[in-house]
């Protein structure tokens, strides 16, 4: 899984940095105006910059599967996740499809305004920031005594308990 991790740093520093060389500057200037056509604004719009972005996607994307890798990193025993693995991939799933939802809220505002909050931010307030951490703490919390420090790693730490008196050292 190591590997795994390397593999996507390095892709997400790949994609960082054509971000950054490409970035938005490509699409600064006058813009039409969504409601009244006769008018232009200036600056910058995801509207007219699609490739960026589905490069900001991507680079969230990539931070959820580090943060998955390095949580499968911690939770991996000598057989690897067993029974970890399914719960780990729908925590991601769900945090990889609100995030998506979120990106996608500026392309298409399907959800109303909530509280005068865009659509994007709402998901992120209400969604994003609150389901992911609960999930994964309430998945710690229930698993914890079965699949994380069970009977079998109480035994083994008591037994290095138990070794490591006799050496003396503290």
């Amino acid at each position: 899984m190591a590997w795994l991790l390397v593999v996507l740093l390095a892709a997400l520093i790949l994609v960082l940095g054509v971000l950054i060389v490409n970035g938005a500057r490509s699409n600064w200037g006058a813009v039409d105006h969504p409601q009244f056509p006769t008018m232009q604004r200036s600056g910058w719009s995801w509207e007219s910059n699609d490739p960026l972005l589905a490069g900001v996607w991507l680079v969230g994307a990539l931070q959820i599967a580090v943060f998955l890798c390095l949580l499968g990193l911690g939770l991996a025993g000598r057989k690897g996740l067993g029974p970890l693995r399914v719960p780990l991939l729908l925590g991601g799933l769900l945090h990889a499809g609100l995030f998506s939802w979120m990106i996608l809220a500026h392309l298409f505002p399907i959800a109303p305004s909530l509280w005068s909050f865009p659509p994007p931010t709402m998901v992120m307030v209400f969604f994003l920031w609150i389901l992911p951490p609960c999930y994964f703490v309430i998945l710690y919390v229930v698993v914890f005594d079965r699949w994380i420090l069970n009977r079998e790693s109480h035994r083994h730490f008591r037994e290095f308990l138990r070794s490591r008196k006799g050496k003396g050292s503290g």
